[in-house]
């Protein structure tokens, strides 16, 4: 069947079908029927969704560089998007468990970690990427010494949070006292010769 054939039997049968806005042909809609449009969704449902950071190259440039990259076991179908993203359908499920576990995006954590302290694991929601807007690192840290509070990286500091630690001073960044209790850091009061100076 030729492209012309499938979309007349498409709109003979009412899975597709065309709309103008306000009757204006200029502005038209095409409508798909859900079914149709998840039989569609279905072979990509289960892709890696992927962003180029820094200077951008071009679809055939960065689908050989990711071949070269990630050394896979199958192949993989690459889909240019929109605004610099592609998604990526793997063979096969280990590939895809491969590139997530250990792709750059761990190296680049296990390196802020590193920062923080001595990396002990991964979290597996942040591993299978579940969750978009935090990573839980398990990192070793000192609890007599200061702790990060921020990591600085391309020009964006993030915030670091401390679970199961209730109680960080606030004045001198140490766990296991609060800063009304601190001892480490002495508040640093005028004189009276000072104040008086100051008036």
């Amino acid at each position: 069947m030729t492209y012309i054939s499938v979309l007349a039997d498409l709109l003979e049968r009412n899975l597709v079908w065309i709309e103008f806005e306000n009757g204006n042909r200029f502005l038209p809609k095409v409508f798909i029927e859900d079914g149709l449009f998840n039989d569609l969704c279905l072979p990509w449902q289960d892709s890696l969704v992927i962003k180029l950071l820094g200077k951008e190259i071009g679809f055939y440039q960065l689908n050989t560089r990711l071949r070269n990259l990630w050394k896979l076991t199958g192949g993989f179908e690459l889909m240019d998007v929109v605004n610099g993203f592609f998604m990526v359908n793997f063979d096969l499920e280990e590939d895809k468990e491969k590139v997530i576990n250990e792709g750059p995006r761990m190296n680049l954590l296990m390196a802020m970690a590193l920062a923080i302290g001595k990396p002990i694991k991964v979290d597996m929601h942040t591993c299978n990427v579940e969750r978009d807007k935090f990573a839980r690192v398990c990192v070793e840290i000192k609890l007599n010494k200061l702790v990060i509070g921020r990591i600085w990286i391309k020009d964006y500091w993030y915030n670091v949070e401390y679970e199961g630690l209730h109680i960080i001073c606030g004045k001198c960044g140490c766990y296991g006292h609060h800063d009304s209790d601190c001892k480490l850091v002495k508040e640093t009061r005028p004189t009276m010769v000072e104040s008086n100076a100051a008036t």
